[in-house]
């Protein structure tokens, strides 16, 4: 709801039904007042208050941006990267990125990096992202440190190194950000690069990351059971930008021993580039080369099609053999960007699948409700050779 286009009488009516705060900060906004703008700005975009609307959001964003306020600039910088109420454009994400990170803003810092990072509005420097978010962690982000720790986590890069992920994943931990509370807490647990402390993880995982306590007290220990349980071991891998796919295959391939790593896979991919998403049938014919006999299947995206390929997955991992699959969060459906997971296990009497999530940091694994799962497993975007809204799986077939 747009204040500025309200009769006065339903104006009157729509003031009456606000908190005395919330008139306030409108007050504060409609003056001149940039940290009201701001907060004005986030409300709309998380319908906090009022109905959500994006691109009132960017209104009251760019008011304050263009006063300088360096909340407003990296707020605006974000909505136009993602083309949330508003068309997306990188080059001027990137320029609202600069002035706040010219600020010291920590966020303006760490989203310019990630920009660097990624090659969003500028040529991908992955350096330079380094450098600003290490100053992004100086300026208070808690965010920069899970994406410092990833430069040598292994599968998000070639330069693997626990010693140094561990002093990221500390500094983070300590922040409060809970990937690092968690990563941190897999070291802890495994004695990796850290003292072993499993009193300390299992603290950590209770406060920062439950479904990973639940995983080790009611999963990890349970026999395979085909047909109601199965669980296989796989060595996780952080994916690096867009890594996904490959990431995955990497993960599947060393569970089957072929041990081999998520960039060796990427460039092994026809015409696929750093940075860009991974078609699938791409993928297959870069793991064949690896000498991994597997193929891409698809089931219907119907209720049937469901049951068919679950059973399949049932199949495969009561054999020991774990599954590519592909899914689309409902935040992405109107990108079109779909993501690759590892599908290590399942448990019917829980109706939930067990899966390993490469966009995580280690340990890195998911326990998904049935009901959810059917819900995100489809994608049309996984391959060029899509017959259309699908569930797609890469599976072993020797």
């Amino acid at each position: 709801m747009k204040i500025a286009l309200l009769a006065p009488l339903t104006l009157l009516l729509f003031l009456a039904t606000q908190t005395q705060a919330e008139t306030n900060l409108l007050a504060q906004a409609t003056a001149g007042d940039a940290e009201a703008q701001v907060e004005m700005g986030l409300n709309y975009r998380d319908g906090k208050g009022v109905e959500r609307d994006e691109a009132e959001a960017v209104r009251w964003f760019r008011l304050a941006a263009e006063q300088g306020d360096a909340r407003g600039q990296d707020n605006l910088g974000y909505m136009l990267l993602a083309g949330r109420g508003v068309a997306k454009n990188e080059k001027q994400a990137l320029t609202w990125f600069e002035r706040s990170a010219a600020q010291g803003n920590h966020w303006g810092l760490n989203n310019l990096g990630n920009c660097y990072d990624r090659g969003e509005g500028v040529k991908r420097d992955p350096a330079k992202a380094l450098a600003l978010w290490e100053k992004a962690v100086e300026a208070g982000s808690r965010y920069a440190c899970i994406s410092i720790a990833a430069t040598t986590l292994p599968g998000a890069s070639e330069n693997e190194d626990w010693d140094a992920a561990a002093v990221w994943l500390k500094k983070g931990a300590e922040m409060g950000d809970a990937r690092c509370a968690s990563a941190l807490a897999h070291l802890l647990w495994h004695g990796t690069a850290v003292e072993r402390d499993r009193k300390q993880a299992r603290a950590l995982w209770k406060e920062h990351d439950p479904e990973m306590l639940r995983y080790v007290r009611e999963v990890a220990r349970r026999d395979n059971e085909p047909g109601q349980f199965a669980n296989v071991p796989v060595v996780h891998l952080h994916q690096g930008y867009n890594l996904c796919g490959p990431t995955a295959a990497a993960m599947a391939a060393t569970s089957w021993g072929k041990a081999t790593h998520p960039f060796a896979l990427k460039r092994a991919c026809p015409d696929s580039p750093f940075g860009t998403g991974t078609d699938w049938a791409k993928l297959v014919t870069a793991m064949r080369g690896f000498g991994l006999d597997v193929r891409l299947d698809t089931f219907p995206d119907t209720e049937q099609g469901f049951e068919q390929g679950m059973a399949a997955l049932r199949a495969d991992l009561d054999r020991g053999r774990v599954v590519l699959i592909d899914v689309v969060w409902p935040e992405n459906e109107a990108a079109q960007s779909g993501h690759t997971m590892l599908a290590t296990g399942y448990d019917e009497k829980a109706k939930q699948l067990i899966l390993h999530d490469p966009a995580q940091p280690h340990p890195g694994i998911r326990l998904m409700p049935y009901a959810e799962w059917k819900a995100v497993w489809h994608s049309r975007w996984y391959s060029r050779t899509s017959p259309g809204r699908s569930r797609p799986v890469i599976r072993r077939v020797d």
